[in-house]
């Protein structure tokens, strides 16, 4: 039998979130139902009062920082400055919502708004290790890895982009990684690049003190752990500016065990290829996985045409990966 934890039995009912990467849909053979009107961009966002994280559209009242410390058993969570705040209820159960703008050739818009779906997936291409044999996967008790901050996007239009390395329960219904992001998410940012450690679920989120990288830096991220109870690890995520001397950001958090280990690209609101990073590939060196020796598999999640690929250039640990796009 698998063993899995509080978080995953309360997601039983949340349907699998990733944040969704945007694409131009520019077509002139592309009508709205009954019109003439060409549809030439269709743009997703959260919602009103919701916010972007590494997991997708989450609350306002959901979503926690900078903090320090996560305990899902207790549903509590330790802000940096010493606050102790409980994770509401609905926080961790409920279908999360997408808003979506159609954009006419002639100028006007439609909006709605709907539940995500199963097969809604926003990771754009991921190196992934797992294993199961039969019925049983295999757990794992940390990941590490190292990658360096590319070249900024040559256009700048409110994308969101994140690189990270992360390990996510059986169900995936929940993460842990280490992030570089360019872009404004919930933990803030802007038209620049930083990291942070996060932990997210489709509808709930926390991350540490977000901190400004430069291009070129090298970015370590490391997750560890040690049991703390019955199906319980304490996880200790860092991401950290190694090229700087810069001091490393850190959430722990007290949850269950995890089952998969990732190297992933990850964009919101990107419509064109120079939206992505200019550089056009990152390579993710030094991946070592606690508990297992990896045999890298590759996915392209969503392909728009921007030179999607992921190559394995070197298995086992330590291994690396390279994410074009």
């Amino acid at each position: 039998m698998r063993i899995i934890g509080f978080v995953a039995r309360l997601s039983v009912l949340v349907s699998l979130l990733m944040p969704i990467v945007v694409m131009p849909q520019v077509a002139a053979a592309q009508m709205s139902p009954g019109t003439s009107r060409g549809i030439k961009q269709v743009i997703t966002f959260c919602p009103g009062g919701d916010v972007f994280t590494p997991r997708g559209c989450v609350p306002q009242e959901c979503s926690f920082g900078p903090a320090k410390h996560v305990d899902t058993a207790t549903q509590t969570v330790i802000l940096d400055d010493g606050t102790s705040v409980s994770i509401p209820g609905h926080c961790l159960s409920g279908s999360p919502v997408l808003s979506t703008t159609v954009v006419y050739s002639d100028g006007t818009r439609t909006t709605t708004t709907s539940s995500i779906t199963p097969s809604t997936n926003g990771w754009v291409e991921d190196a992934k290790f797992y294993h199961c044999f039969l019925f049983a996967c295999d757990q794992y008790y940390g990941l590490s890895g190292s990658w360096p901050v590319p070249s900024a996007p040559s256009h700048k239009g409110g994308q969101l982009i994140f690189l990270f390395t992360g390990m996510t329960t059986y169900r995936e219904d929940a993460v842990i990684q280490s992030v570089l992001q360019w872009g404004t998410s919930a933990a803030g940012g802007g038209n620049y690049w930083a990291i942070a450690s996060w932990w997210a679920t489709a509808q709930a989120a926390s991350w540490s003190q977000l901190s400004a990288v430069n291009v070129g830096d090298n970015i370590a991220g490391t997750i560890t752990s040690v049991v703390c109870g019955y199906n319980c690890r304490q996880w200790t995520i860092t991401t950290q500016d190694t090229s700087n001397g810069g001091q490393p950001t850190t959430l722990v958090i007290n949850t269950c065990c995890m089952y998969n280990n990732y190297a992933t690209l990850e964009a919101r609101n990107v419509q064109q290829c120079a939206d992505y990073p200019a550089s056009s590939s990152t390579r993710f060196s030094n991946l070592v996985v606690n508990g297992g020796t990896p045999g890298w598999g590759t996915q392209i999640r969503i392909n728009d045409g921007c030179g999607e690929n992921v190559v394995i250039n070197q298995q086992g640990n330590p291994g690396a990966v390279t994410l074009f796009y």
